[in-house]
C-alpha cells in the first residue's frame, strides 16, 4: 500500500514540475518580447515642458535710472517731474536783419565857365559832398556798421571835354582806422560823355552813419575834381554824373536802434515722447503744471515776446486743449 502511494506521489511531483516547466518558457517568451530592442527604438516621443525662464522685480526707482535725465527729474522730496524742452525758434542777426543793396546818383557840377583851358593846365574845382542815405529797414536808425564784406560800384558819366582826375573819399568808412579813397581818371578822347565803371571791395571796413552823431542812416562822400587842359574851354553846364551802389553786404555788427518787432516763427510742438508706447486708454494728470520760456539774445538789443496760442495736443484723438 505505501509503494503505490508514493508511486502516486512522484508522479504528481513529476507532472508538478512539467507544468512549472511550461509556464516558464511561456514566460520567458513574453519577457524578450516585451524588451525587442527594435521596437523601443521606433517609438515617437513627444514631451512638452513648461519652466520659467527668467523671475525679476522692477521697481520705480529702476525705471528713473534708465530714463532719460533730460525728462525725468526727482526733487529732494522724491517727487518726479516731467521735463519736456526745445527750442522753439532761432534766429541769427544776420537773417533778421538784412540790408538791401543800397543804390544812390548824384551831379557833379561845374558851376564855372572857363573859355580856355590850355593843353597840359590843371585846374581843381571846389570839393562837392554827397550824402547818401542808406535804407536800413523799417523803423531802424543805424549808427554804424562794421562789414564782413561788401562790393562798392559805381558809374562815371562826364560831359567835361577835359581829362579829369576824381578823388573820391568817403571819410567816415575806415579800414584799421584809414579812411576810403580811390582815384578815378577820365580821358578826354573828342566825344561826350566820357565813361568808366569801377568796382571796390569793403570788407573789413568800418561805416560811421551818423556823421559825427548828427543823424542816422547817412554816409557822406567827398568828389574832389581836377581838369587837366586840352585846349577846350569849360562850361558852367558841364557835369559829371555819379550812379552807384553798395552790394552783397554783410555785416559782423551794426549799432543803433534795430525794430525787429515783425520777427516771428512758425507754429511749432514739443513731443511728450513718454508715451510713444503706450496703447488702449489710460489716464495721465499734471499736478501744478507750469511752463517756463527763456529767452536770450546775442544781439544786444531790447527784445520783446509774445504768445498767441499755447495749446495741448492729443495726436491719437486728434483733439486740443488751450493752456
Amino acid at each position: 500500500m505505501e509503494k503505490e502511494n508514493l508511486a502516486n506521489r512522484s508522479g504528481y511531483l513529476i507532472l508538478m514540475l512539467a507544468l512549472m516547466f511550461f509556464l516558464g518558457l511561456v514566460l520567458n517568451s513574453c519577457v524578450k518580447d516585451n524588451l525587442d530592442f527594435d521596437k523601443l527604438a521606433k517609438t515617437q516621443w513627444n514631451p512638452e515642458l513648461a519652466i520659467p525662464l527668467v523671475t525679476a522685480h522692477l521697481s520705480m526707482d529702476d525705471i528713473i535710472k534708465q530714463a532719460d535725465t533730460d525728462i525725468l527729474s526727482v526733487g529732494a522730496d522724491n517727487f518726479i517731474t516731467l521735463v519736456y524742452q526745445d527750442q522753439l525758434i532761432s534766429v541769427s542777426a544776420k537773417d533778421a536783419i538784412q540790408i538791401p543793396v543800397q543804390s544812390f546818383n548824384y551831379a557833379f557840377q561845374s558851376d564855372t565857365t572857363i573859355p580856355l583851358v590850355p593843353n597840359g593846365t590843371t585846374l581843381t574845382l571846389p570839393a562837392d559832398t554827397n550824402q547818401v542815405v542808406f535804407d536800413m529797414g523799417p523803423n531802424n536808425q543805424v549808427d554804424s556798421v562794421f562789414y564782413n564784406s561788401g562790393t562798392f560800384s559805381i558809374q562815371f558819366s562826364s560831359t567835361f571835354q577835359q581829362d579829369l582826375t576824381i578823388n573820391l573819399v568817403i571819410p567816415n568808412a575806415r579800414l584799421n582806422g584809414v579812411p576810403f579813397s580811390q582815384t578815378i581818371n577820365l580821358t578826354y578822347t573828342g566825344s561826350t560823355p566820357t565813361t568808366s565803371n569801377v568796382t571796390f571791395n569793403i570788407d573789413d571796413y568800418l561805416i560811421d552813419l551818423s556823421n559825427g552823431g548828427t543823424t542816422f542812416n547817412t554816409m557822406e562822400v567827398v568828389y574832389t575834381v581836377t581838369i587837366t587842359g586840352t585846349g577846350n574851354g569849360v562850361s558852367n553846364t558841364d557835369a559829371i554824373t555819379i550812379d552807384g551802389s553798395f552790394s552783397n553786404l554783410d555785416f559782423q555788427a551794426m549799432y543803433g536802434y534795430i525794430d525787429v518787432s515783425s520777427l516771428s516763427s512758425s507754429p511749432d510742438t514739443v513731443d511728450m515722447a513718454l508715451f510713444d508706447a503706450a496703447s488702449g486708454f489710460g489716464q495721465f494728470t499734471l499736478v501744478n503744471p507750469s511752463v517756463h520760456i527763456i529767452m536770450s539774445s546775442s544781439i544786444g538789443v531790447e527784445t520783446n515776446a509774445s504768445f498767441n496760442i499755447l495749446q495741448g495736443i492729443n495726436t491719437n484723438a486728434g483733439t486740443s486743449l488751450d493752456l
